[in-house]
């Protein structure tokens, strides 16, 4: 079976593209990106649902920018990967309040959180900890130290 022309036009026209081995090294910065050219993302956190089930992003995003209040504003989307979202703030504080306050839920699912480092790629992140305040009562006196809290 014969391609179709368009195809045959999209192939005629990239055939002269080739990778030499001068090519091969990759690209390489002289300096990282600023804030501005990298498109905002050194304020930007990742983040993924304890839960195998579809989340509803519309009642997710409403939610949660009622419950965070940033002052500033967050931007929220979806990525081409399940359960993986991307709120971009935009300020600085507001990132860091929401880092620091959680840990948060929606419909009961625990979101796991971590700041995205624009440096790694998305299908790499490991979102596998959080952290969760306990209060115990009664605890024996000798136990009320932050070397046996801590472990």
């Amino acid at each position: 079976m014969a391609e179709p022309s368009h195809v045959q036009d999209v192939l005629k026209g990239y055939s002269h593209l080739n990778i030499s081995d001068d090519d091969q090294e990759g690209l390489v910065l002289e300096e990282l990106p600023t804030d501005k050219q990298n498109g905002g993302y050194e304020r930007c956190v990742i983040g993924s649902f304890l839960t195998n089930r579809k989340v509803n992003f519309g009642a997710m995003q409403e939610t949660l920018s009622a419950i965070w209040r940033p002052v500033k504003g967050v931007f929220m989307e979806e990525t081409i990967y399940p359960n993986l979202f991307i709120f971009k703030f935009f300020h600085e504080l507001d990132m860091k309040r929401v880092l620091n306050d959680g840990p948060w839920t929606f419909n009961q699912q625990v979101l796991l959180l971590k700041k995205l480092d624009i440096n790694e790629q998305l299908k790499d992140v490991k979102l596998t900890e959080f952290f969760i305040w306990l209060q115990i009562y009664d605890l024996p006196i000798g136990f009320n130290s932050e070397r046996i809290l801590n472990h």
